[in-house]
């Protein structure tokens, strides 16, 4: 699993996929910030300028910052192939540029509604002890 960005939700959602027992890579426009949640966490970091040379199976798009283009920090949108499953969580519950790329290339895309209904759902767990009521509708559903 790659995280893309290094602020934000990247720590919860790379100390999740951690705990999940992902193999996990951390990368960033912002190589120190993104080298320094890789030494936190112990796992692998990955300069942005590599990223094109780094094949990963899962991208979370972490970096709310993160934009769309060909110079040196910001994320071609190539770099997305099929093979790829692609969660944004950086604009939560909206779509982004990101996911319609992935759409288009192909990519599986973990669609926003159901990231932020799991949020949303382990909070209110949390908090109640219950499961969330399948029949509470979110705006974006």
């Amino acid at each position: 699993v790659l995280v893309i960005g290094a602020a934000g939700a990247a720590p919860a959602i790379a100390w999740g996929i951690q705990r999940r027992k992902g193999v996990l890579s951390v990368t960033s426009p912002d190589d120190k910030a993104a080298q320094q949640l890789a030494g936190r966490l112990g796992c692998r970091h990955v300069l942005f300028a590599n990223l094109y040379d780094t094949l990963a199976d899962v991208v979370v798009i972490a970096d709310p910052a993160l934009v769309a283009g060909h110079k040196k920090t910001e994320l071609n949108p190539a770099y997305l192939r099929p093979s790829m499953t692609v969660v944004d969580v950086s604009h939560l519950p909206d779509d982004t540029e990101f996911l319609r790329e992935a759409r288009m290339r192909g990519c599986k895309v973990i669609e926003p509604a159901t990231v932020l209904r799991d949020q949303l759902g382990g909070l209110f767990k949390a908090l109640t002890t219950q499961e969330l009521p399948a029949d509470i509708a979110l705006a974006e559903e």
